[in-house]
């Protein structure tokens, strides 16, 4: 079947695109396909360019929320609110022990969550953005709201079955 060169049909070649992922690169293939598309061909990229931007968008905020989403970590994070601290010093106000700690800060400064300083043999933790507390406390208020729901629900059925 030949095609006609006028046609508004165009097709855009897969494309593979490396991307680094946790400290390694991984292939991904995007491929999209533009029919009867009555826009010209540039607007037609920045639409795909603009598909693509979103999905990395939603891939990033996933894989953060991912970083964030370990009991520990969580309280790793909620230590460093007073500011730098060492590992020792983590290992003794959380009660983890050094391999199991070590292995939650690797995560987060992966994923940029966490900086770090290195002074001799001692390597120092702190929170790269502060913006993240902020983060955390508006979650904190939305369980407890959702607690607050629940409880309301649960006493409401006690009263229920009392009767």
């Amino acid at each position: 079947m030949k095609r006609n060169p006028s046609s508004k049909r165009r097709r855009s070649s897969t494309k593979s695109v490396l991307r680094r992922s946790s400290g390694s690169y991984r292939r991904l293939r995007s491929c999209t396909t533009v029919l009867h598309c009555s826009h010209s061909l540039s607007d037609c990229q920045n639409m795909r360019i603009y598909e693509y931007s979103m999905t990395e968008i939603s891939q990033f905020k996933a894989e953060f929320f991912k970083a964030l989403a370990h009991p520990l970590r969580i309280r790793i994070l909620d230590e460093l609110r007073k500011g730098e601290l060492g590992v020792n010093d983590l290992c003794s106000r959380l009660d983890v022990e050094q391999s199991n700690l070590s292995q939650q800060l690797a995560v987060l400064r992966t994923r940029n969550i966490l900086a770090t300083r290195k002074d001799a043999q001692n390597v120092y933790y702190s929170v790269r953005d502060p913006q993240l507390f902020d983060l955390l406390d508006v979650a904190k208020k939305i369980f407890n709201n959702h607690l607050i729901d629940v409880k309301d629900l649960l006493s409401q059925l006690v009263v229920t079955r009392g009767r």
